[in-house]
């Protein structure tokens, strides 16, 4: 079976990355055209032994004019920014020190070559990390005893939102970082402890683009339940503004998670009934259904939307893809 699939999406662009979608390949990176449907595959690495499960995650910048791309198993992982165009290998993010597993999640900023990547798994005392890639070429790393199992970053690169479980297996919650893409000294704003999940793999972070909305999502919380909370910053600390808990047991919602560039849409799928939720979200706050996505065969899918919220495309664990248009 192949592993999870991931999207990116923003422009006339949409990538798709596939880890392992067969014995015989070890990942591709396509390339989808919003308007015609064409589908060019830009990368593809043969299998190999450990695998390098290349295109687990996948995020678009500003207009989908660079792409990353994570990979886990080589070297300790690491993440691959290539120009949507050619392919070509733009740059590399790869693990910096000790055994911890890079690639498990990747974020643009939306102009500049500005990459970070979440790393976890600590071991024989290493702390995880999330390594930041500076437009000058440096890097910058944070180091937590909390797994960054997803990250995300404002449109300016300036603030960065990492979320994650303690590595003693205790309490999980959100980090933001401030001050990226200079010197990490000390991080802006830790949420309180999030609800206990048996699952950890599936937490989802987003952030908008002036970094003032966060919103958070694990299909595992509760028992199976799963849901979504949404921070809004009110100059000293995010306080919580709104959440959704899945409606019955083993609903799973937040699977997937995606929000707009000024959060106005966000975007939540859900296992029970294969269906995705697009919510708008109001000045005070407040969250509207607003309409109801129905997606084949979705389960552990992911999903994407683009910056001014009009487009949003969902792909599934078989490969099957989906591209809805909003007014």
């Amino acid at each position: 079976m192949p592993d999870r699939p991931s999207v990116a999406i923003d422009g006339n662009r949409l990538a798709v990355g596939t880890p392992r979608p067969n014995p015989s390949t070890d990942g591709t990176l396509h390339l989808v055209g919003t308007e015609d449907g064409g589908d060019r595959q830009l990368v593809r690495y043969d299998a190999g032994f450990p695998p390098r499960e290349f295109g687990r995650n996948v995020v678009c910048n500003s207009g989908c004019s660079l792409v990353g791309v994570t990979f886990t198993q080589v070297d300790g992982g690491g993440v691959e920014i290539r120009d949507p165009s050619t392919g070509a290998l733009r740059a590399t993010l790869p693990r910096r020190i000790g055994p911890s597993t890079c690639g498990k999640s990747v974020s643009l900023a939306s102009q500049a070559l500005v990459a970070a990547t979440g790393c976890g798994e600590m071991l024989d005392g290493y702390c995880s990390e999330i390594a930041v890639l500076r437009p000058d070429g440096g890097l910058t790393s944070w180091f937590g005893h909390t797994f960054a199992e997803d990250v995300a970053f404002s449109a300016s690169g300036d603030f960065l939102a990492g979320v994650g479980c303690h590595t003693d297996g205790g309490f999980c919650r959100v980090t933001v970082l401030g001050d990226v893409l200079r010197s990490i000294v000390s991080p802006v704003y830790r949420s309180l402890e999030l609800p206990a999940a048996d699952s950890l793999r599936y937490y989802n972070v987003e952030l908008s683009e002036s970094g003032s909305v966060l919103a958070v999502s694990n299909p595992r919380w509760f028992g199976g339940y799963g849901g979504l909370k949404v921070f809004t910053f009110s100059g000293s600390t995010f306080d919580l503004q709104a959440e959704i808990d899945g409606g019955v047991a083993n609903d799973e919602l937040g699977f997937g998670l995606a929000m707009a560039a000024n959060a106005n849409v966000i975007v939540v799928t859900r296992l029970r009934g294969l269906s995705a939720f697009v919510y708008d979200r109001f000045s005070d706050g407040g969250l509207c259904l607003s309409q109801t996505l129905p997606a084949a065969s979705l389960v552990r899918g992911d999903v994407s939307i683009s910056r001014d919220g009009r487009t949003i495309a969902l792909v599934a664990l078989d490969g099957g893809l989906q591209v809805y248009q909003r007014p």
